[in-house]
This record gives C-alpha cells, structure tokens and sequence, in this order.
C-alpha cells in the first residue's frame, strides 16, 4: 500500500552472500544479500540479475561503481514472494574510501 516503517537496527540481519570481482578495475562488490526480519517472519534473497554492471566513470564523474537490477525471492511466515529490486554500490573501487 506504499506504506513506510523504521526498523531499527536490532529488527534486521543482512549479510553477503557472495562477490563478485571486476576483471577492468579489481574492485570486489557483494553481489548477493540475504536480509531477514525475524519479528516479519521474512527472509529476502537478492541476487542480481548480471554480476558484471559495473560503471567506470573516473573520466567524467571521478567515481567507479556498480548499480544493477536484482531476482528478488524471500519468503513470509513460510509463503514464497518473488520481485525485483536495484540495488547501487560505491565505494568498492580503487582509489576510493572502502575500495
């Protein structure tokens, strides 16, 4: 219903669920998440749809990234529900804080 609600950091877990390595820059991204909501009943899977959506725009806007297109599947109190999320990362290139 495009409702919001802030969760706190303890309502959460996220982790990686795997890399991926750039073979232009080097730079190592997580390329997979699990998210889950214990107090929901909710796990989340994201999983993009193409590792390689890596942008190397250092001659125009100084920065590397990576943003692409995400499989979601997750499941509620047990029932499958699948989407699809963006997801963008900074940060994980060279010469850049974290990369």
């Amino acid at each position: 219903d495009g409702s919001t609600e802030h969760l706190p950091a303890d309502a959460f877990r996220l982790e990686s669920t795997r890399t991926w390595t750039s073979p232009r820059t080097g730079a190592v991204y997580p390329a997979g998440w699990r998210i889950e909501l214990p107090g929901d009943a909710l796990i989340i899977d994201l999983e993009p749809t193409l590792a390689d959506q890596e942008l190397d725009t250092r001659a125009s806007t100084g920065v590397i990234y990576w943003e692409g297109s995400q499989r979601v599947r997750a499941t509620r109190n047990g029932v499958a529900i699948d989407g699809e999320a963006y997801v963008e990362l900074t940060g994980y290139g060279p010469d850049e804080v974290g990369g």
